[in-house]
C-alpha cells in the first residue's frame, strides 16, 4: 500500500507539470502482472469507463511487442513474447467457425477469460439467470427443437412443430414464425425493435435487417451492434430485451407442450 501511495503521489505531481488532462493510473500487483484474465478484465473496465477516449487505445497498444525474461537460480533466461491470451482467443475463434451450431455466436467481443455480454447485461437474480440460460442455449446451439430430434434420430422422429403443427420446428420457425407463439413474439419483439431503431436509426435498421437470418442474429447475439452504439449501456439494454424475448417464447412453448 505504501508503494502504491508513493507511485500515485508522484504521478499526480508529474501530471500537474505537463498537462491539465485528467490522470488515469492503472496498476496491478506482481501476482496479476501476467494474468491473462485480469488484463482482459482491466481493458473491459477501461472501455466501460472511458468509452472512445484515446487512452484505451494507448493502453491497449502497450500490449504490442511485450517481452519478459525469467530469473531462475541466479540465471536470467532469454526474452520471450507475452501474448496475453491472444493465441487462445484466436484458436477459440477458429474452432467456433467450424461449428455449424455456433453460426449465430458473434465474435466481436469474444475473448478468453471475458464474460459474454449475454451474462454481463443481466443481474445475478434467480430469474435473470434462468432467462440467460435459455438464451445461451440458443446461442450455443444446445436448445433442443424438433428439427434436432429428427436429425439425431436419423429421421425416425418427425421435425414437425408440436406447438402448431404447421411447419418443421427449426430456429427460424421457433423465433419468428410459429403461430402458437405469436402473442409473446409480438409483445417482446416490438420492444426490441423499437429500442434498436431509437439508438441506430431507422435507416440503418432498414439496411441491415432485411431477412430472417438478420433478425435471428439480433435476437440470439446482439454483440455485433456495439460499433454502432454510443456505449455498452445501450448494448446491455438490447441484450436484456432479446433475452426476455427468448425466455418468453421458451416459456410459452413449454406450456404448450405440457398441455399436449
Amino acid at each position: 500500500m505504501l508503494m502504491a501511495s508513493l507511485i500515485i503521489t508522484e504521478a499526480r505531481a508529474e501530471v500537474k507539470l505537463v498537462t491539465m488532462e485528467p490522470l488515469f493510473l492503472i496498476t496491478v500487483d506482481s501476482q496479476k502482472a501476467f494474468d491473462v484474465v485480469d488484463h482482459i478484465i482491466l481493458l473491459d473496465a477501461l472501455y466501460d469507463h472511458t468509452q472512445n477516449h484515446p487512452l484505451r487505445s494507448i493502453v491497449k497498444n502497450l500490449y504490442s511487442g511485450l517481452v519478459s525474461r525469467v530469473k531462475w537460480k541466479g540465471t536470467i533466461g532469454d526474452s520471450f513474447n507475452i501474448h496475453q491470451g491472444d493465441y487462445w482467443t484466436k484458436t477459440l475463434i477458429k474452432e467456433i467457425e467450424t461449428k455449424s451450431s455456433l453460426t449465430y455466436l458473434d465474435k466481436t467481443l469474444l475473448r478468453i477469460g471475458s464474460t459474454h455480454p449475454v451474462w454481463t447485461s443481466l443481474s445475478s437474480t434467480v430469474s435473470d439467470v434462468k432467462k440467460g440460460a435459455i438464451r445461451v442455449r440458443l446461442l450455443t446451439g444446445t436448445y433442443l427443437l424438433e428439427s434436432h430430434r429428427s436429425k439425431f434420430s436419423g429421421g425416425r422422429e418427425s421435425a414437425l412443430c408440436k406447438c402448431c403443427g404447421t411447419s418443421d420446428e427449426d430456429i427460424t420457425h421457433f423465433l419468428l414464425l410459429c403461430p402458437a407463439l405469436h402473442q409473446q413474439r409480438k409483445e417482446t419483439f416490438s420492444k426490441l425493435k423499437s429500442y434498436v431503431i431509437s439508438v441506430i436509426g431507422l435507416g440503418y435498421w432498414s439496411k441491415e435487417f432485411k431477412g430472417h437470418l438478420d433478425l435471428i442474429r439480433l435476437i440470439i447475439d446482439s454483440s455485433f451492434l456495439l460499433p454502432k452504439l454510443r456505449n455498452r449501456t445501450e448494448l446491455d439494454k438490447i441484450q436484456r430485451l432479446a433475452t426476455d424475448m427468448c425466455y418468453r417464447l421458451h416459456s410459452q412453448r413449454v406450456w404448450k407442450l405440457q398441455g399436449k
